[in-house]
């Protein structure tokens, strides 16, 4: 009888070890895709959504379909070389994969049974947005960061979305615990690849619950980590650092000659002004609380 018990013990972790934490067969996400050019255009509903689940290699996967309901526009010239729009419609659906949950991360198994990582959901404040989405959609070494977050609700559960920082062409402003970019669920943060291409997501739902109703809160006692790595924000004007306890900054040119010292512009914050300097690279270096901040930025 106990022999019988720690085999049933087992089998119960083992099933809790794979457990949907984040998701599971009710969620529900509609979203939009759209894409526009001189001849052409067309938008997209789409909905994405889980019809049953199956198990890989003792892992559980929920299977991901979506529904795609498009609208296509085409530029055409009659037979007197008169314009006119040709509209089209389709709707179908796809199989787009299998999903599970390990450890706050979401990954995404495709027909093949080739496996890849998708979403980090427990990262800190001021990460790289190439550390919590594995497909970003942005240029490498220009990736914005997630922010602070805020809590939003689904029903009675607590989530947090994390704002994002600017960066050129982006395609989603929020990130959000459990849910995704607010692009849209596998929907690119940045649209460097296809500046003309526009995502949204326009709702999710779990548990008939819609995200941004209900009331709750992130349980207590949860602590955010302390910054550990400069936040950087370029423009095409400056280059702006925050950072506790930063002090000065000395820049470089690429050949190694002395520029300037930068001092802050108030607590923990600096601005390297752009101001005056010629197009080239720069490297700027620092000591803060016996750290070295050091970097590179490019003056267009």
């Amino acid at each position: 009888m106990k022999k019988l018990y720690i085999i049933c013990w087992l089998f119960i972790s083992f099933i809790e070890s794979n457990a949907q934490d984040y998701l599971n067969e009710t969620a529900r996400w509609t979203q939009t895709y759209s894409h526009y050019s001189f001849d052409n255009f067309y938008n997209c509903n789409v909905v994405m959504y889980f019809d049953g689940d199956t198990t890989v290699n003792s892992l559980s996967y929920l299977k991901l379909y979506s529904i795609n309901d498009c609208v296509y526009n085409q530029l055409m010239y009659d037979s007197l070389g008169e314009q006119y729009w040709d509209i089209d419609s389709t709707i179908n659906t796809n199989f787009r994969g299998y999903i599970r949950e390990q450890d706050q991360k979401v990954y995404m198994m495709d027909v093949n049974l080739i496996e890849s990582f998708q979403y980090d959901f427990g990262q800190p404040d001021f990460t790289s947005v190439d550390s919590v989405a594995g497909y970003s959609g942005c240029w490498a070494g220009q990736a914005p960061l997630i922010m602070t977050h805020n809590t939003v609700c689904i029903g009675t559960i607590g989530r947090k979305r994390w704002s994002v920082s600017y960066t050129q062409y982006l395609k989603a402003n929020y990130f959000i615990e459990g849910v995704g970019p607010s692009s849209g669920f596998l929907a690119p943060i940045c649209g460097n690849g296809c500046p003309e291409c526009g995502y949204s997501l326009s709702s999710f739902v779990l548990n008939g619950d819609t995200l941004y109703q209900g009331n709750c809160s992130i349980p207590a006692g949860i602590t955010e980590p302390v910054q550990s790595e400069p936040l950087i924000m370029q423009t095409s004007d400056a280059l702006e650092i925050q950072y506790k306890d930063i002090s000065r900054l000395d820049v470089f040119s690429a050949n190694g000659s002395f520029v300037k010292s930068v001092q802050p512009m108030e607590k923990d914050r600096l601005v390297i002004d752009f101001n005056g300097l010629a197009n080239g690279i720069y490297i700027y270096y620092g000591n803060n609380n016996g750290r070295l901040v050091k970097g590179k930025f490019a003056v267009q």
